[in-house]
């Protein structure tokens, strides 16, 4: 179950405008510190370092081929 909420706050958290709190909430967790909490434990970063270390990374692709 952690897991799978953890997987949906991810896409959620790749929207444009998406905020921690609004996500922690629609996705069941109890506040945004317990989101941030199953991040570190799963991604092993917080969401903000994950989401920017991906963004950078996508950015060495171009149309999907490295």
């Amino acid at each position: 179950v952690r897991v799978v909420r953890f997987q949906r706050s991810l896409a959620l958290l790749r929207l444009p405008g998406a905020s921690l709190a609004q996500t922690a909430a629609r996705c069941g967790y109890w506040d945004q510190s317990h989101l941030v909490r199953d991040f570190r434990q799963f991604a092993e970063a917080s969401p903000s370092r994950f989401l920017a270390a991906e963004h950078e990374l996508a950015g060495h692709f171009v149309d999907g081929a490295p």
